[in-house]
């Protein structure tokens, strides 16, 4: 930034890490005197309010809505002062390359897709926020990245319930990384037809291996997620784990790093024959666990209140508030499919309703809630996921986001044999 011609005046610099102003000292030209930094809001407006400044400047961008509140705030009270955003966004807004499993067990593209909750989720997680939830993501992100770059390691095993937002996070670790500027590319592994019955002639292996080795290629130095990986039938795993183990970057154009995600554990997953151990083995290098809502219900309707708000920013729509019912509704809600399923509500609350008004609970339209003493509703939805799982705890309270602790309290509390849902 060249500051040779500098205006005489004042300079206010919002600054939250002191970045902003070790980059002007070598520019200042001598106008230090005219430089005060805070890092402080209340003290900005201090400042602001005695009328003696020119500038105010931030090294925060205009998707951080405490700095956005107050350049507003700063405009409204003193309006011959300029203001200035140079923070640099670190807001991921990336178009994935989408590719999906379909009944000739070859990966077909769909084009670029857009996961409308990275850009919001990706302005919670910082490791100062105020949500255990958030920090802990971050925490796992930080930790994951630390180990993938001690060596050649190049795939990391993404754990987390229905709904945790997997996918996002991936996304927002890929932004944080020094792949940011090379290809995100994402692949469905679940098929909407499987069946248990087809043969895998060498012609279609060998179409296969093709498939993924030019996936591979789309994704060269980037990022490459597999989402539900165990949802691939067995042949389909087993070519797999022969590619990923013999991966060569000195011969094939390969990721930077990747990804395979899976809701279930894959341990008991091998066990019941429904995941290649020669799969496992070579995925399960570095593991990354997303946690669940459930984990954090003191703290939900915070997360909701936040999401809300980071929301409207993304989207460049005035912030909106939940009223005390809604967050009410929102704490007694079991969230099976997670910060997916909440990100979905407050969505669609925010389109179905006036701008600027609070949200109500009426607004939010939940199918239900679980009331400390609603165990009817509470049994019918642990019976509905035992059914979907087939029996299988571990999937089941995966399905409804809590631990498999709590789901066998409640089996003993309602009585349930989940042996009969097989």
């Amino acid at each position: 930034m060249e500051l040779q011609n500098f205006t005489p005046g004042k300079v206010l610099i919002y600054s939250s890490t002191g970045e902003l102003w070790n980059g002007f000292k070598s520019a200042l030209s001598g106008n230090a005197e005219n430089i005060v930094v805070v890092d402080d809001i209340a003290q900005a407006k201090e400042h602001i309010a005695s009328g003696k400044y020119m500038f105010l400047i931030t090294d925060l961008t205009i998707y951080d809505p405490d700095a956005r509140d107050l350049m507003h705030w700063a405009n409204s009270k003193s309006p011959q002062l300029n203001t200035l955003f140079a923070g640099q966004s670190k807001h991921p807004r990336v178009d994935t390359e989408v590719w999906k499993m379909y009944d000739d067990h070859i990966f077909h593209h769909e084009g670029q897709g857009v996961d409308n909750l990275t850009v919001p989720l990706s302005m919670i997680l910082h490791p100062r926020s105020s949500l255990q939830w958030a920090r802990n993501v971050v925490s796992e992100i930080h930790r994951t990245q630390s180990q993938q770059s001690k060596g050649e390691v190049r795939t990391v095993l993404l754990i987390g319930a229905t709904g945790t937002a997997k996918f996002s996070i991936a996304q927002i670790a890929h932004f944080q990384s020094d792949r940011r500027c090379m290809p995100f590319v994402f692949v469905n592994c679940k098929n909407p037809n499987p069946s248990d019955n087809r043969t895998w002639t060498q012609a279609k292996r060998g179409d296969f291996i093709r498939n993924v080795n030019n996936i591979m290629a789309s994704a060269h130095k980037g990022t490459l997620y597999f989402h539900n990986i165990d949802c691939l039938e067995m042949d389909a795993q087993l070519e797999l784990a022969n590619i990923l183990r013999s991966l060569d970057s000195e011969k094939q154009l390969i990721p930077g790093i990747i990804i395979c995600s899976t809701r279930n554990n894959l341990e008991e997953q091998v066990k019941n024959g429904k995941c290649s151990s020669n799969l496992f083995s070579a995925i399960n290098n570095i593991v990354m666990r997303v946690p669940s809502l459930s984990d954090y219900k003191d703290e939900i309707d915070e997360l909701a209140t936040e999401l809300l708000r980071k929301y409207c920013v993304s989207v460049n729509k005035p912030e909106r508030i939940l009223s005390r019912s809604a967050c009410d509704s929102i704490k007694n809600f079991i969230w099976g499919h997670n910060i997916r399923e909440l990100f979905g509500v407050l969505k669609h609350a925010d389109a179905m309703t006036d701008e600027g008004k609070p949200l109500t609970e009426a607004d939010l339209r939940l199918a239900y809630k679980i009331e400390s003493d609603d165990d009817s509703n509470r049994e019918a939805l642990v019976r509905k996921a035992l059914r979907k799982a087939g029996g299988v705890v571990s999937n089941a309270a995966a399905e409804l986001g809590i631990s498999r602790k709590t789901l066998y309290s409640w089996l003993k509390i309602f009585k349930i044999n989940p042996k009969i849902y097989k």
